[in-house]
């Protein structure tokens, strides 16, 4: 695709561009109503927790009636995700009820698990009750490691330590794996989910799991083989080049280059396909990310911070290729490899208990005295480095030199 067919792609395709905006960009709509009744179990809302382009995310209190008094009740908490003002067959009602659909049926230990969903007539809603994580997503996790705080500069930034981001590899692959080899009794295989991003991977820090939420544009292969399918969706920075170039001819391998790209930030702190400064509109992002694909090479994360396991830098690297030929070609492949050529080759590794146990440690080390070799002890049962578990995080020369100068450090 040339230059000007590109932009005459996205010009004149503007509206076709599904934005998920930030919670910065959009505010929560006034609930009319706390408490949600349906299909015999009451819903009491608490917490606002998310606010995204295709809806709010509620922390509520599930009371489930399980005998024949009210003493038999179960309570326990749940994430209601709702969007209000909305018909019934309308264009977003039908995303929310097929992300309902899609994954009711999905079992897995690493993706959010689905409660239900209902329709509710008198304030026009539909909402779907999910698994409440308590914990973080991979965007709370950068901020604790001050990894916000690029690309003016690096002080006081600390490194996430390579085991962990292969540990978030490994799981979120595992999700994939799943989720795209998935069997309906249709006859179709696989969901892709088109929306693989840190505010969608998110950590249950009483088990230490790893989990891949909001499947909100998740699409079967039916869908992309359909007009819908010819539409960009996602976030811009995360977008594979088949996303938008071609995005009919998506399919698993785009959620693998998604996946490449939260790696790279967490390892660097840099988004590779996007500028380091100065806002833009989706559509101007997309012209950048035209350059990216056709005009740029990818520097390798260890060529641009300090200490990387080059061997993590090259799976990163293989998630990222441009070539669909060369890039992994299914989630499973991605998993063998990150699995037995790197967090698993002496036969041992991390587990979910040292993650959990490492965020604690960062939540409250200002109390804990984080450099305590007796606090790491269990650390070390895990395979995390105590050398690299709260090291700052350095550039190289050359990638300092170009953030500098204003250019993305990931790209020449």
């Amino acid at each position: 695709m040339s230059r000007r067919q590109f932009e005459r792609t996205i010009c004149g395709a503007g509206a076709n561009i599904i934005p998920v905006l930030t919670r910065k960009e959009r505010e929560p709509t006034q609930k009319t109503e706390a408490e949600i009744t349906s299909k015999g179990a009451q819903y009491t809302l608490e917490k606002l927790l998310g606010v995204g382009g295709m809806g709010e995310v509620w922390q509520a209190e599930c009371t489930f009636p399980a005998g024949p008094g009210t003493e038999d009740d179960v309570k326990r908490d749940v994430a209601v995700k709702f969007v209000t003002g909305v018909e019934q067959n309308s264009e977003l009602s039908v995303r929310l009820v097929r992300e309902a659909q899609l994954t009711a049926r999905l079992n897995h230990e690493n993706i959010v698990r689905f409660e239900g969903w209902d329709y509710l007539e008198k304030d026009q809603a539909y909402f779907i009750v999910m698994e409440y994580i308590k914990g973080l997503d991979i965007d709370g996790l950068m901020h604790l490691h001050h990894l916000n705080k690029l690309p003016e500069n690096a002080n006081g930034i600390i490194k996430m330590p390579d085991k962990i981001v292969g540990f978030m590899l490994f799981a979120v692959g595992s999700a994939l794996a799943y989720a795209h080899t998935y069997k309906f009794k249709n006859g179709q295989i696989g969901v892709v989910h088109r929306d693989i991003s840190p505010g969608n991977i998110l950590i249950k820090l009483d088990e230490g799991v790893v989990k891949l939420g909001d499947f909100g544009i998740a699409a079967t292969t039916e869908d992309l083989d359909s007009e819908e399918g010819g539409l960009i969706y996602g976030k811009v920075p995360y977008l594979s080049p088949e996303g938008v170039f071609s995005p009919n001819k998506v399919d698993g391998r785009s959620d693998l280059y998604s996946l490449g790209v939260v790696a790279y930030e967490l390892l660097t702190g840099i988004r590779p396909n996007e500028p380091i400064r100065g806002e833009m509109t989706p559509e101007s992002q997309l012209g950048y990310l035209y350059q990216v694909f056709t005009q740029k090479e990818l520097i390798p994360p260890h060529e641009v911070v300090e200490g990387i396991d080059p061997q993590l830098s090259r799976i990163v690297c293989k998630l990222l290729e441009t070539s669909l030929d060369e890039r992994y070609q299914t989630a499973a492949e991605l998993v063998d490899d990150v699995g037995r050529m790197y967090l698993f080759k002496k036969r041992y590794g991390p587990t979910k208990v040292g993650l959990r146990e490492y965020i604690n440690i960062l939540q409250d080390g200002a109390n804990l005295g984080m450099h305590s070799r007796d606090i790491l002890k269990f650390l070390r049962k895990d395979i995390w480095s105590e050398v690299e578990l709260f090291a700052p995080l350095v550039f190289n020369a050359d990638a300092f030199s170009r953030m500098r100068h204003g250019e993305n450090p990931a790209r020449r």
